[in-house]
């Protein structure tokens, strides 16, 4: 039977050892410091560092300790909250600065730097234009002449002609020139003295056909322009014919599209840029010579209707001219002397002559054309001309 003293004496035995806990000596007791720190309340929020008891400021430091973790350990939620605010709050005002400064400086210089792009633009496209314009001014110049090597493989109803043809000029050879078969490649045309008046180039086909055939006057400037057919050898099928003024200067030129029978069957009037003044379709009588001309426009409108009539002899001695509505208008006149040369031309209106020509002639061939305007059935005005 177990006693009472004895059931003590156990409960003792089994009671955790001692002698030291924590460093110190064990009485049975919890330490009087502790209990007190556990019955502690829990410190209120103040956003900022807990206050040092005298219980802290006597564990050895470790009050300071706890003073020093991190800021994120020590503050609270709300302060941690308006610090983040507040760094978010200077991230907006810099970037609302820079937008700002950004805007003032396109107030500022916006128009000097777009007319300073402008500026570029224009001096890149001045730049082109000029290098182009001296290409073009090299390709133009004149050069001596070599023989063209050409190749028409299909039939075309005429070849145009270039600008550069007529305006340009070559330099003849000392004497003609023959291509191996014996074919002429470029003949000289001298007078009785033996000065060069002008010369004439050839042009075949791969097949040794002729296909084109130009005239040069003496000042080595274009003035004819024969175009052959590439399917039928020596069928002609357009002629060029240049129109100059004073000094040679090139006005335009005509264009004659020849028809089976080796007559132009339509006449076409170029100004000197190339373009379509006007054109005629022309007809003939049984002697082959220029009866009829329709003139139109360059719209294709009918403007003017001639009728010619000839003498015995075949020579032009009126030209009869009618409006659209095929109403008489005018007509001219020409007058020859014995050696079939025109000695005067007139121009009468209404049946009244407004103006007239006269033409007298040198031994040399040469001749005065005095030229006339009436101004009224009374008087006349008129101006004299000397051409050889």
């Amino acid at each position: 039977m177990i006693t009472e003293t004895e059931v003590k004496n156990e409960s003792k035995s089994t009671a955790p050892d001692a002698s030291y806990i924590n460093g110190k000596p064990y009485s049975g007791r919890m330490p009087e410091r502790d209990a007190k720190r556990q019955k502690k309340p829990a410190p209120q929020a103040s956003g900022g560092r807990r206050p040092a008891s005298k219980e802290y400021a006597g564990a050895g430091g470790r009050a300071d300790a706890a003073a020093g973790r991190s800021g994120a350990e020590s503050r609270s939620p709300e302060s941690v909250r308006e610090e983040s605010s507040h760094h978010h709050s200077s991230h907006g005002s810099h970037r609302r600065k820079k937008e700002s400064s950004f805007g003032k400086f396109l107030k500022s210089y916006g128009l000097t730097v777009a007319a300073l792009i402008g500026v570029a633009i224009i001096a890149a496209v001045l730049i082109v234009t000029n290098t182009k314009n001296e290409t073009d001014a090299k390709e133009t110049q004149q050069d001596i002449y070599v023989p063209a090597d050409l190749d028409f493989t299909v039939s075309t109803d005429f070849i145009e002609l270039t600008d550069a043809e007529a305006k340009s000029s070559v330099v003849f050879p000392v004497s003609s020139k023959y291509l191996e078969d014996g074919r002429p490649d470029v003949i000289i045309n001298r007078s009785d003295d033996g000065k060069v008046v002008g010369a004439i180039y050839h042009q075949y086909l791969d097949s040794g056909s002729l296909i084109v055939r130009k005239e040069y006057g003496e000042t080595g400037l274009l003035d004819t322009k024969t175009v052959y057919s590439a399917v039928e050898e020596g069928c002609t099928e357009s002629v060029f014919t240049i129109k100059r003024g004073k000094g040679n200067a090139f006005e335009g030129y005509t264009l004659d599209e020849i028809d089976d029978t080796g007559a132009a069957k339509k006449r076409t009037e170029y100004t000197v840029t190339g373009v379509v003044d006007h054109y005629s379709y022309l007809e003939y009588n049984d002697m082959g010579q220029l009866s009829k001309e329709a003139v139109y426009s360059s719209f294709d409108m009918l403007m003017m209707y001639y009728e010619y009539l000839y003498d015995g002899e075949g020579r032009k001695i009126e030209q009869l001219q009618y409006d659209a509505n095929y109403q008489p208008v005018g007509k001219t006149t020409w007058e020859y002397d014995g050696m079939d040369r025109v000695v005067k031309e007139s121009y009468f209106m209404n049946e009244v002559c407004r103006s007239y020509i006269e033409y007298n002639y040198e031994e040399d061939g040469s001749y005065v054309m005095t030229s006339y305007t009436l101004v009224d059935e009374a008087t006349m005005t008129y101006e004299k001309k000397v051409m050889k």
